[in-house]
């Protein structure tokens, strides 16, 4: 208390009265341990609510002020469960900024939360998987693939064990999805190259469908064109007629 209060001054943070000793929270003086609480209190409360903007304000001000363990170097027993408390805080409040990011479509941040939490408990699966998921989402399978990997490197490395059954789902699910079967079934394959095409067979309209596939080559090539079919389901004989006015844009693929 001596050196603080030579160090703090009159600042007004420090109430020192012969009745009194406490701190005050000031615009004149940030505590980061202060300002962490502070913004959590205001993240819950906002997550609470359903506010997704009020979370990715208040959460990521908490996890930018924890700038790690509290009071690196001193192991009195009073500090350890603070010390814990604190950190685990800060993966809970990556875990919802990762959610609320994830929610409005802005992956890349919801990648970076889930890579914060990793950095935080690198034991800890679930952020791997996580992030494994988020990477996956984005396009990025090799990225998702060195995220298992690493964490297989660090589990076997700290608790020589494997990842869990849950970890490696996720990872063969990837996998799978990764690489597809060469062929699909015979049924599934469309009869030309594009997709759109009829793969079930019309009985004794050759004729009529061959002269659909012709209308839809061309518009695949760039010609546009329009055809309409009337007449109600299982007619006998429907009326076609092919368009190909002036003024009507290219057909959709």
């Amino acid at each position: 208390m001596h050196y603080l209060r030579q160090v703090m001054g009159d600042e007004a943070s420090l109430v020192v009265t012969p009745r009194d000793l406490c701190w005050r929270d000031t615009k004149t003086c940030r505590v980061d341990v202060r300002v962490c609480d502070n913004e959590r209190k205001a993240a819950m409360a906002a997550a609470a609510a359903g506010d997704d903007d009020g979370i990715l304000v208040h959460a990521a001000a908490a996890v930018a002020a924890y700038r790690g363990e509290l009071l690196p170097g001193v192991y009195d027993d009073w500090l350890l469960d603070p010390r814990s408390q604190l950190e685990r805080h800060c993966v809970e409040l990556c875990d919802l900024v990762c959610a609320a990011r994830a929610r409005t479509g802005d992956l890349t941040g919801a990648v970076q939360a889930a890579r914060r939490r990793v950095q935080l408990q690198p034991l800890e699966e679930v952020g791997y998987r996580t992030l494994m998921e988020l990477q996956a989402d984005l396009g990025d399978r090799a990225g998702a693939v060195s995220t298992y990997h690493h964490c297989a490197s660090v589990l076997e490395r700290e608790l020589g064990v494997a990842p869990d059954p849950a970890t490696r789902k996720v990872f063969q699910r990837l996998m799978a999805q990764a690489h597809p079967p060469a062929r699909l079934p015979a049924a599934a394959n469309p009869r030309v190259g594009r997709p759109g095409l009829a793969a079930a067979p019309l009985v004794g309209r050759s004729a009529e469908l061959s002269a659909l596939q012709g209308v839809w080559r061309a518009a695949v090539a760039g010609r546009r064109g329009l055809v309409l079919v009337r007449g109600g389901a299982g007619m006998s004989s429907p009326v076609w007629r092919t368009l190909n006015p002036p003024g009507i844009r290219r057909a959709r693929r």
